[in-house]
């Protein structure tokens, strides 16, 4: 066992402290203060990342798809762009062997839990719960039915299945469904979450009507319109490199400044590993006027949980970034230690 770290994040910001960690990763004892003496670890100790969006099912397609020239709505789409047509003619055994792919990326980037929105309705997320089953990545499903018209049918089944439901955007469904869809969440006490304005821009106020638990992306929202999301308090997952795929930038900077709580999402699986940390760099390169602080809690994705807030705690899952040079270059030059299996 080490001690790492000389400060520690927490949701209020960060203070001094350091943690005897087990090579597993694990915190074994907390200590408060500044050190008296110098860590094995040196640098900013925070609790293991959440992944704020993902697509896991997403993963067998990485090698056949090339997202070059396509549009958002060519490559991904419901009902029949790129990424659908694959998944439609994959079959569920080798859609688990590529989630359990994905999930392990995950494991070994250190990442302790991630937030799905999983397609394919009762199957689909029977799938993801299977691919999960074997791992220590905690994995929230977000899950919808196989096709709009078929709601009524399966909703039902999905009440086991799914810890939410995750809407693909308010203009790819009727509204009234999007309605029908939160009253069943809010009924059985699950989560709702939605994209909204990923490609052009979306009807906020239908949006928030909705009474959403996490906003996906919002990158085409105005000022204006993020005032509102940061009014009703609701989070937001931006998916920056995703975005840039597309040739789109989300507007971080509005973001925080309207305070409204981010987190980090590496999207699409068949684009890029579910490594939030490397969103983070992208970030921390992207937008130098942000604080490092700021997009280190964006990669623990504080705002996401629906218990309280993940803490540096005896017990807990952390990673430490080296501040040696800077908290930023530490987070740009992925200087971060999670378990000492990770490669």
């Amino acid at each position: 066992m080490r001690w790492a770290g000389t400060r520690i994040l927490t949701p209020e910001g960060l203070t001094p402290g350091s943690v005897l960690v087990g090579p597993e990763g694990r915190v074994h004892r907390v200590r408060e203060g500044q050190p008296e003496e110098d860590p094995d670890l040196p640098g900013v100790v925070a609790p293991a990342p959440t992944n704020a969006h993902t697509h896991l099912a997403d993963r067998r397609a990485r090698e056949k798809i090339d997202a070059e020239g396509l549009s958002v709505e060519e490559a991904v789409a419901p009902p029949d762009g790129l990424k659908h047509r694959l998944l439609r003619s994959t079959p569920t055994r080798q859609l688990v062997e590529g989630m359990r792919e994905a999930l392990e990326e995950a494991h070994r980037a250190g990442v302790r839990r991630v937030l799905d929105f999983r397609e394919g309705g009762p199957r689909g997320a029977r799938a993801l719960r299977e691919a999960a089953e074997p791992l220590p990545v905690e994995v929230t499903v977000l899950g919808r039915p196989s096709r709009a018209e078929v709601w009524d049918e399966e909703k039902d089944l999905l009440v086991d299945l799914v810890d939410g439901i995750g809407v693909s955007g308010l203009e790819d469904q009727p509204l009234e469904l999007s309605r029908a869809q939160a009253r069943w969440a809010d009924d059985h006490g699950k989560r709702l979450a939605l994209h909204l304005s990923e490609a052009r821009q979306e009807d906020v106020d239908a949006a928030l009507s909705l009474d959403p638990d996490l906003i996906v992306h919002a990158t085409e929202c105005t000022e204006d319109e993020l005032a509102r999301i940061a009014d009703a308090g609701v989070p937001v997952a931006a998916c920056p490199r995703c975005n840039a795929l597309f040739d789109r930038r989300p507007p971080l900077t509005a973001m925080v400044e309207a305070g409204i709580d981010v987190g980090l999402g590496s999207d699409n699986a068949m684009f890029h590993e579910p490594d939030p940390f490397d969103e983070a760099a992208f970030v921390a390169r992207e937008w130098p006027e942000i604080d490092a602080e700021e997009i280190l809690a964006m990669a623990c994705s504080f705002a996401l949980e629906a218990d309280p807030s993940p803490t540096v705690e005896e017990g807990g899952e952390i990673v430490v970034v080296d501040d040696r040079n800077g908290l930023r270059e530490g987070i740009e030059d992925r200087r971060i230690q999670a378990r000492e299996d990770r490669r």
